[in-house]
């Protein structure tokens, strides 16, 4: 992988910087962007566009782009930039994605883990059964998806930890980043300096699973 320091990264995020707008589109050329889509039946994948290999993976053709100064001047990049080949992280292919994917499906998930799912996406919705100051704290419950969010997140939690089956600790694990967003607090909670993950914790001490 061709890896440029961080100089570049920095004028093409330096909106200030009158080389803004060259090294945002050197950037783009070398790692490419997504222009638009391309559809085969049901899948969608980015349409990326970006240099020829040859300009991408050899570090002494990417020193000898030439970019132009504020002034007009064209210089080569590796006047600018420090140009090096580093090792990057094998490539995920989507055959493997495909198949972790259908992996992840077959988690089995028991009629009690699909019971206190269910529980903890009402508990939000009727927090007033389970006591406490959640009643006071939440003005809005999760919709039905969250369920369908808590149960997804559950099997991808258990499947990474290699199991082949979904427990409640894998639902606990993942319940603040599915329940959190979809809840709204009230002025109480809000006065009270509580945030949304203190709200799901305080649900998750409230509702035992089975």
């Amino acid at each position: 992988m061709i890896a440029v320091d961080t100089n570049l990264l920095v004028y093409a995020h330096r909106t200030d910087s009158p080389f803004h707008e060259r090294a945002r589109s050197l950037i783009e050329s070398l790692a490419g962007k997504t222009q638009g889509q391309v559809v085969e039946g049901d899948l969608r994948f980015p349409l990326v566009v970006r240099l020829p290999d040859r300009y991408r993976t050899d570090p002494a053709s990417v020193e000898a782009m030439l970019v132009q100064t504020s002034q007009g001047e064209l210089i080569p990049l590796g006047h600018l930039a420090r140009i090096q080949v580093t090792e990057a992280p094998p490539k995920i292919t989507q055959e493997l994605i495909f198949a972790a994917r259908k992996e992840v499906n077959a988690i089995h998930v028991a009629e009690a883990a699909e019971k206190y799912i269910v529980d903890l996406v009402i508990g939000t919705r009727e927090p007033k059964c389970y006591g406490g100051d959640l009643a006071k704290w939440i003005n809005l419950g999760a919709s039905p998806r969250g369920t369908l969010a808590l149960d997804a997140a559950a099997r991808a939690h258990a499947w990474l930890q290699g199991q082949d089956f979904v427990s409640p600790d894998n639902i606990r694990a993942v319940a603040p980043a599915c329940l959190a967003h979809r809840i709204h607090l009230s002025y109480e909670a809000e006065a009270a300096g509580k945030t949304r993950n203190d709200v799901i914790e305080a649900l998750l001490k409230a509702v035992v699973s089975v």
